[in-house]
């Protein structure tokens, strides 16, 4: 299968440490490059922070 495909995936999470973003991004490439066949190197990650008041989830807006 030719790389011509680059996946995207979002994970936003409250703030956690750098090591801890780190590794789940690590995680997540390598789970979905498995999946799809990818080299880790293919599928790029991004930690989006979750900010209180910006986000909605569980039925109502997260607080702080």
């Amino acid at each position: 299968m030719p790389s011509d495909q680059c996946p995207i995936v979002v994970i936003r999470g409250r703030r956690r440490s750098d090591d801890q973003v780190a590794g789940a991004m690590a995680a997540a490439a390598q789970t979905v490059g498995a999946e799809l066949g990818l080299p880790v190197e293919d599928v790029w990650v991004q930690w989006v922070d979750v900010v209180a008041g910006q986000a909605f989830a569980g039925g109502g807006v997260i607080g702080s």
